[in-house]
């Protein structure tokens, strides 16, 4: 957060902190996650934000999936928001007559601001704060996020071997979500 060097790549006034909360939700039978798809509401500050992620891979600690993200006035657990999206028909076909429920919270602070690289690459750092619950249980959030927003990956992974060096860092390879399934039983950790 108060980096020199990265201070002297800031993007200006992008520095923001934002307490978020997200509820990520799936049938009794877990018909989203067999297909290897998460859906959450989150508040990001004022706001609420359906998310629907999906397909991809983690390497290192890097993510690569798809991703759908509505703006909504409520939050309201409700497909439909998805249906001008490619993955609204699937998660409706999915869900079919069974309810949704909440599987996992997660609750922390982010900070956070963007830099932009010398060869252009706009990347967020964000750090998090914060907790996973899931089936009464909690685990820790103290994360920090790199997201590409403009350029090229190998400048985040440049990014990312930078700070593990400097601040003795190590790559998480699972996401705040799948941790909370861990944290639930609903699969085994890898």
């Amino acid at each position: 957060w108060s980096s020199p060097w990265l201070k002297a790549l800031e993007v200006p006034d992008s520095r923001k902190t934002e307490d978020m909360e997200a509820r990520y939700y799936d049938t009794p039978t877990l018909a989203f996650r067999k297909e290897k798809l998460a859906f959450r509401i989150r508040k990001e500050g004022e706001r609420w934000v359906a998310t629907v992620k999906g397909g991809g891979s983690s390497q290192g600690g890097l993510h690569e999936r798809q991703e759908w993200n509505v703006e909504i006035s409520r939050p309201a657990a409700e497909l439909s928001i998805f249906s001008n999206t490619p993955v609204g028909s699937q998660l409706v076909k999915l869900m079919g007559a069974e309810p949704l429920h909440v599987i996992v919270v997660t609750r922390f602070e982010r900070r956070s601001f963007c830099v932009r690289t010398e060869k252009g690459t706009v990347i967020e750092v964000a750090v998090d704060k914060g907790v996973i619950i899931a089936e009464g249980k909690r685990a820790p959030i103290l994360e920090v996020e790199l997201e590409l927003k403009e350029g090229s990956t190998d400048e985040v992974l440049a990014l990312g071997d930078r700070l593990m060096a400097e601040y003795s860092l190590v790559p998480e390879g699972q996401s705040k979500y799948y941790r909370g399934l861990v944290l639930a039983g609903l699969v085994k950790e890898k």
